[in-house]
């Protein structure tokens, strides 16, 4: 991404030097799944193995002493559903401290890719014409890997079936290609010090603030100080638009646009407001919050960040609590009980911005216990679909929806020698897809539902498909989402395969991850004799058939 901007730049500049750029740089890290160089992980070999209490205590600490928390901040407790480090077993310390080893070291590795771009800018003139806006965070750090931590997110999500025997034995592939891993809850706790609780919680401080660097040379009163005005995310296009002279567009080809309820933060640059004026509203997952000129009211359900569905249900009892951000920077000591007033003139007002920004209804479900809806979206869809040619692909989360409903795949195909190999079709990754394709003209097909070994099953036809102008099908059975199945192969009216599946259902991952014909780009599914799985000839037409 480094290399894109750096290119970019270049031939903006060539073409209109005089012309501003805009860069918009969204990096993964260090959202799920941790991954980064060997050698960059090496670095941090050893530096977590204090565990995330020590080390919550220790970032507290630093914090006050660089002036980044006002003075008399409390160090909000550990909640009761994150262990304490020294319960954990030796197996299981060994493993949380590596995943936080490669979280620490896929962060270097970025942080070292956005200096690129600085010191490029800086080379070329520009850094100190150029507002920069550096938001570090993606709401909280993330606990949906629960207390346990995970290789897999994509399928840990509401799950977390992972043993800790096979957690630890792969310590060594944490930040590789064969681990789509994060680390356990009580690290995203840490990494939300002083805050209570994580990302998912938008109730608490520690599920919605982050960090913001700003920098525009010649427009910051006190360069490397600290402004505790409230900012949101909602306020970057207003910053951006003021930067550059521009009123923000009423319409946009013809369609009138919804008014922007940021306000931009360039006033901040050159006189700090703490007390300026502010509502704010948030929700996420049926948990919410108001902040309104300096005071903070959280709306909880009781559900951990990792769990499917809150105690009660999905329509469970909340509870509100009130915080003076002013007096209490970290979200301490809740005043509901002597400030009933104030909490209930702000429900209020926070039920109003949920109506006007269509909040509602609340849905206090999350990962698993959405599988009701996701049984939806697998009905859904057309019955027929077709596909002409190869280099075909997809987003793996879409239609068609090929786990957990049956279906049939049909495909003509046209190979180059009887011992062709390559992908006919494939879905995902080997952290959650399948495919069918050929092995040296065998006709085979592989469901993976993470890297587990007793996870994957496979099967391969006894006899290769012959060259030039042949078919294949695949017939997928199941009586119901998340039963088992039956998979079939076969090619005119001869049977060449079959295959049962203990669970029809899958969750295709990673985040990214397609549905390809002739080939399987990404991650993928499994390992193929050719490069990226690609077919050895031509997949001429391939039909699928909803039942």
């Amino acid at each position: 991404m480094a290399d894109e901007i750096i290119r970019y730049v270049h031939n903006q500049k060539a073409a209109a030097p005089d012309k501003p750029f805009l860069i918009y740089y969204a990096p993964g890290s260090t959202h799920a799944p941790h991954q980064a160089p060997a050698d960059y992980i090496a670095r941090f070999k050893g530096r977590f193995d204090q565990g995330w209490d020590r080390m919550r205590e220790e970032s507290y600490r630093r914090q006050l002493t660089m002036g980044i928390l006002p003075k008399g901040t409390q160090l909000t407790a550990r909640p009761a559903e994150i262990p304490a480090w020294d319960s954990l077993d030796p197996q299981q310390r060994a493993f949380a401290a590596r995943t936080m080893e490669v979280a620490a070291a896929q962060l270097v590795y970025q942080d070292e890719q956005f200096g690129r771009v600085l010191d490029e800018l800086k080379r070329m003139g520009l850094l100190e014409t150029t507002l920069i806006s550096v938001i570090l965070g993606d709401n909280g750090a993330a606990a949906e890997a629960g207390v346990e931590g995970t290789v897999n997110e994509m399928q840990t999500v509401g799950r977390h079936n992972e043993s800790p025997q096979w957690l630890a034995s792969n310590i060594d592939r944490m930040g590789g290609p064969m681990t789509y891993g994060t680390y356990p809850a009580g690290w995203a706790w840490a990494m939300d010090t002083p805050f209570r609780w994580t990302k998912q919680v938008a109730s608490m401080l520690g599920g919605i603030r982050n960090g913001m660097i700003m920098a525009w040379k010649g427009h910051v009163a006190k360069p490397g100080s600290i402004c505790a005005q409230f900012g949101h995310l909602n306020d970057i296009v207003p910053t951006v638009l003021e930067a550059a002279g521009l009123p923000a567009p009423t319409s946009v080809n013809g369609i009138a646009q919804k008014p922007i309820d940021g306000k931009s933060l360039l006033g901040s640059l050159s006189q700090c407001q703490p007390k300026a004026p502010r509502t704010q509203y948030f929700e996420i997952g049926g948990k919410a919050a108001l902040y309104q000129d300096g005071w903070f009211a959280s709306m909880d359900d009781g559900r951990a960040p990792w769990a499917a569905m809150p105690p009660g249900g999905a329509n469970p009892p909340v509870t509100w609590t009130l915080y003076d951000l002013e007096r209490d920077f970290s979200q301490s000591t809740d005043l509901s009980t002597s400030q009933p007033d104030r909490l209930k003139a702000m429900q209020a007002t926070w039920q109003a911005e949920a109506e006007r920004n269509q909040v509602f209804p609340l849905d206090h479900r999350f990962g698993a216990g959405r599988a009701e809806g996701m049984a939806a979206f697998i009905g859904g869809g057309r019955r027929h679909y077709e596909y002409w040619g190869k280099d075909i692909s997809l987003p793996a989360i879409g239609q068609p929806f090929l786990v957990g409903r049956p279906f049939t795949v049909t495909a003509q195909l046209h190979l180059d020698k009887p011992d062709a190999s390559g992908a006919i079709m494939a879905l995902g990754s080997h952290f959650g897809g399948w495919s069918l394709y050929l092995d040296h003209g065998r006709p085979s097909f592989v469901f993976a539902r993470s890297t587990k070994p007793e996870e994957v099953a496979r099967v391969a036809a006894a006899t290769p498909l012959p060259a030039g102008s042949t078919s294949i099908r695949l017939r997928f059975v199941t009586s119901g989402f998340g039963k088992p199945a039956e998979v079939t192969l076969s090619s005119g009216e001869t049977q060449l395969a079959q295959l049962s599946l203990p669970v029809s259902f899958l969750m295709p991952a990673g985040n990214g991850e397609t549905l390809d014909i002739g080939q399987d780009i990404g991650v993928a599914v499994t390992d193929y004799v050719t490069p990226h799985g690609r077919l050895e000839g031509d997949v001429r037409h391939l039909t699928i058939d909803m039942d």
